[in-house]
């Protein structure tokens, strides 16, 4: 008998610290992909904002931003594994992580193409952190296990040595936030 054990996914310092300011940042939800490691997806070196509408409790990705995404990574060389696995998303000031009904109506459906293998992640904007993964097979069908979440300390100094590189990460992580707008109501 095979025994399941509890996944992790691994954020680089990087993908822990952007993620966190934009959480912070924010009077909405965003929505968010993150783009694992060729080795291992579920170790984030990064987090993709794409254009979105969004309020309180709910964000909508556009479906040509997502197509646009979808491309260039793919025209990049990563595998869909890498950038279409981890679907994260923040709850802005007053909510926890842990899930919400739309949330997992979102998780359970077919939003995402009916993909094999799918992580859905949330950070709060109090830094609280949830991550479930599920995997469906053939033989097994749907199996849905909570993940354990770490962040990768080591990583830092390739963080700094970024900074280093980089003008302005915080100007450039702003303009995701720019990406992001007032749900309109009907």
């Amino acid at each position: 008998m095979k025994v399941l054990t509890k996944p992790t996914l691994t954020f680089s310092y990087y993908a822990f610290t952007k993620m966190n300011y934009l959480a912070k940042k924010a009077d909405t939800e965003i929505g968010f992909w993150c783009l694992g490691n060729a080795e291992d997806p579920l170790y984030i070196e990064d987090i993709t904002v794409l254009k979105q509408e969004a309020n309180a409790t709910f964000n909508k990705f556009d479906d040509e931003a997502v197509a646009e995404y979808c491309g260039a990574m793919h025209s990049e060389g990563y595998s869909l594994d890498q950038f279409a696995m981890v679907w994260g998303h923040t709850h802005p000031k007053g909510c926890g992580a842990s899930p919400s009904q739309t949330d997992e109506k979102t998780f359970s459906g077919t939003t995402f193409g009916n993909k094999s293998r799918l992580v859905m992640f949330i950070i709060s904007q109090s830094g609280d952190m949830y991550a479930r993964l599920r995997v469906t097979d053939e033989a097994a069908g749907v199996i849905e296990l909570e993940m354990d979440i770490d962040v990768d300390f080591d990583s830092f100094s390739d963080f700094i040595a970024l900074t280093k590189e980089e003008d302005d990460l915080v100007a450039e992580w702003d303009e995701s936030l720019e990406l992001v707008s007032p749900m309109k109501t009907v």
